[in-house]
């Protein structure tokens, strides 16, 4: 009896200090790999991915294990898709007295939430770790805090807030002497004051800026304050700002939008060919408000040496890509809206589950076991009811906002052609047609009739589809009142009378809407179509 004994208690020994071995392995790579992560994050990730079943160590490892993981993982640039692990870390140390790192983990908990496009849930976990963080000496993390926290109200347009929070984290990042990030957030408060029409304050923040940071970080602001000068029209300053955007180009800044921006700027001072040659360059970006403005740019450039229908096929590609901007736009409002409406949701859902909690808390000792499952069951029912009722509240809703996107779309695309019908009314071959001296050849009305099927590409086939029989001299007729010629010109281009044609236009109704009507019906009738 007396060696069964021994065994069992040398066996437990064993055990137990192979368990403290392990844990100390634990802690000495935990210790490790947080010692590594602002140097070397990529041994870092390494030496955390070593430990095995972290989810089995003891509460506290494994509340660190997640946070650093989260950390190293941000630091790689290895983009996030849940927030699973680091609620561990924010749910363990918010019942612990370690502020600093809480304050990491609601700050990379923000991280998660800003990565994943839940800017409400991002910001409110940025705030907690300025709470947290309030008596904190980590410096960096709390300029960063502030930084981020800027660019949100940026975002939602909260400027006075933005720049609050961006001259906040100025002041952190100054204690480290940091100038990267220092520069950064004048750069971002200079984009504030361009952003509110303030070209006087945001041309001090750009220039203060300049003064910290590096050439491969200066690119983008010299152009930008190139394009300030340029919309103040100080030329040569804007021709300086953006010739030392071009000389201080690295591999990783965006070319096309200098081009575009230098384009613009030999358009409005006159030197049309490198306004072209420039331009034209600018539309191999990728960025589609650099795209856009580089079309419009060429659009004006064509107008204005006469090629029309060349400016026309500018134009309209501007509206195509200003079409996908707004579109892409009205994506990412929806989405930050149903991100808001979410966090909404969670927040009533947390109360609620709260408040349910509470009164089944009372309830067990109120009431029998058959009262509770009723409760219960009118509870899971009523539930049912809202969730129901809310997604039908949505689908309402939705059906709403899609049928009000489609008619927005149709009062534009209206606007677009009334624009372009209004500059081809100003072309010479529209100018020829209002003329009483010039002879209109065959040539002439193929390209009339050309140029108004470029604009209207409907207009033709609903004269067919309302008049199959329909004759060449009664399209020419339809064709000169959609654009406005007064009768007497197309009396004289018909080589009818006024009455003839009067006549004519109160038969073509006839013939097309099978009653009675006058020659104004008829023209009411077309510019309908």
């Amino acid at each position: 009896m007396m060696k069964i004994f021994s065994c069992i208690s040398i066996l437990f020994l064993i055990v137990t200090l192979s368990s403290c071995g392990e844990d100390k392995t634990v802690s000495a790579q935990l210790q490790a790999a947080e010692r590594l992560m602002e140097q070397a994050p990529d041994s870092s990730l390494s030496i955390l991915q070593q430990i095995p079943f972290p989810e089995k160590q003891s509460a506290g490892q494994y509340a660190l294990w997640c946070l650093l993981f989260t950390q190293a993982q941000d630091k790689n640039y290895i983009p996030h898709t849940t927030d699973s692990l680091i609620r561990i870390a924010v749910s363990y140390y918010e019942k612990t007295k370690d502020k600093e790192q809480l304050m990491k983990a609601w700050y990379y908990n923000a991280a998660v939430y800003h990565e994943l496009g839940d800017s409400p849930r991002a910001q409110d976990c940025y705030l907690k770790a300025l709470e947290a963080g309030k008596e904190s000496g980590d410096h960096a993390i709390l300029g960063r805090i502030y930084s981020n926290l800027g660019l949100l109200y940026i975002y939602q347009h909260i400027f006075d807030s933005a720049i609050e929070f961006q001259k906040k984290a100025i002041e952190h990042f100054s204690i480290l002497n940091d100038t990267v990030n220092i520069g950064l957030s004048l750069r971002n408060i200079g984009r504030i004051y361009a952003k509110q029409n303030q070209p006087d304050s945001a041309i001090h923040y750009y220039s203060q800026a300049i003064r910290f940071l590096s050439e491969e970080n200066t690119s983008s602001i010299y152009n930008e304050l190139g394009g300030i000068y340029k919309r103040s029209k100080e030329y040569s300053k804007a021709l300086e700002y953006i010739q030392s955007a071009l000389s201080s180009l690295t591999k990783d800044n965006d070319t096309f939008s200098i081009y575009q921006n230098l384009g613009d700027f030999y358009r409005k001072t006159g030197q049309k060919d490198s306004a072209f040659y420039y331009s034209s360059l600018a539309l191999q970006s990728r960025n589609l408000h650099t795209k856009a403005n580089s079309h419009l740019c060429l659009s004006y450039l064509e107008k204005d040496q006469g090629n029309y229908s060349t400016s026309l096929m500018y134009r309209e590609r501007y509206q195509q890509v200003t079409d996908s901007i707004r579109y892409l736009e009205q994506s990412e409002n929806l989405q930050r809206i149903q991100s808001l409406y979410n966090y909404r949701q969670i927040e009533k859902e947390k109360i609620h589950y709260q408040q349910k909690a509470d009164k089944r808390i009372i309830h067990i000792y109120q009431l029998a076991f058959i009262s509770i499952c009723c409760f219960v069951l009118f509870i899971l029912f009523f539930l049912y009811y809202l969730k129901s009722k809310r997604k039908e509240n949505e689908r309402k809703e939705k059906r709403i906002r899609i049928e009000e996107v489609r008619r927005n779309g149709k009062e534009e695309e209206s606007l677009q052609k009334d624009d372009l019908l209004k500059v081809f009314m100003t072309s010479p071959l529209y100018q020829k047609f209002t003329s009483e001296e010039v002879k209109i050849s065959d040539t002439d009305w193929n390209n009339f009739k050309s140029e108004i099927d470029t604009i209207l590409p409907k207009f033709n086939s609903q004269l067919k589809i309302l008049r199959p029989t329909i004759k060449e001299e009664e399209i020419k007729l339809c064709y000169l009142i959609k654009v406005d010629i007064s009768v007497k010109q197309i009396a004289h281009l018909l080589y009818k009378s006024s009455q003839g044609i009067s006549l004519m236009r109160r038969r073509l109704y006839e013939k097309i809407s099978g009653k009675e009507g006058s020659a104004n019906d008829f023209d009411k009738l077309i510019h309908e179509l």
